[in-house]
């Protein structure tokens, strides 16, 4: 279900100027550089151009390894097994029609975990309470495109829509090197390198995620997904 944004602000290039950027652009360069390869995360590229709507779509096959007892048991308890595919053709026409970029790791991930709701439980010693993340692009991205598109240039990758959290404060997006972001009232944060470590620090909360950019206006909360 696509949340009410009528109280949600457009991200322009004037606010973009006023955001505080990492230390400098070299540490950005740093972290949000060319993925590395990473122990946890095996990709397997193939064309599936028929599933995805014609010429053009692309997507990857992307095994899942989880750094944690904790989030295999979150993601295997939410419907997520390593053979699970939907069909996200219809997430990837909408998507691209209003500007997006759906990137062979972004597809990939959705089709694993489309639609599921990831019911994140509380840990003792956790930095942050515990909510529920939906994997609903959608949600995510629907007539958000010119704000991305912002952000996109001020951090220099393309993004694609992923998931949501329960309360519609933390909206996570998959980069086109593989990373991981989330965009929330405290600006935009590094979540991982790859998915597994995103997800690894979204479900454990065992540290706080890299601040990217701040934003120079406070933003509303979005009503709860229901």
């Amino acid at each position: 279900m696509i949340r009410s944004r009528a109280a949600y602000p457009s991200c322009s290039r004037s606010q973009l100027a006023g955001q505080r950027p990492v230390d400098d652009a070299r540490q950005l360069g740093w972290m949000l550089g060319p993925l590395r390869v990473h122990a946890l995360t095996a990709f397997e590229s193939r064309s599936n151009r028929d599933m995805l709507g014609g010429p053009g779509h692309r997507i990857s096959t992307m095994r899942f390894f989880w750094p944690n007892p904790i989030t295999t048991q979150v993601v295997t308890a939410a419907g997520w097994t390593p053979a699970r595919r939907i069909d996200i053709a219809m997430w990837v026409d909408s998507l691209e029609g209003e500007g997006y970029q759906v990137t062979r790791s972004a597809a990939s991930i959705l089709e694993g975990f489309g639609n599921l709701a990831l019911h994140i439980p509380e840990i003792p010693g956790s930095e942050r309470p515990a909510e529920t993340l939906f994997f609903d692009p959608i949600d995510v991205g629907s007539g958000m495109y010119e704000r991305y598109a912002d952000l996109e240039l001020a951090i220099g990758h393309r993004m694609t829509p992923l998931a949501v959290n329960s309360t519609g404060t933390a909206f996570l997006l998959v980069l086109d090197n593989g990373s991981v972001v989330s965009d929330g009232p405290h600006g935009l944060q590094l979540l991982g390198n790859t998915f597994p470590q995103a997800l690894d620090l979204s479900v454990c909360r065992h540290r706080s995620p890299i601040s990217l950019l701040t934003y120079n206006y406070t933003r509303p909360r979005r009503p709860v997904h229901a």
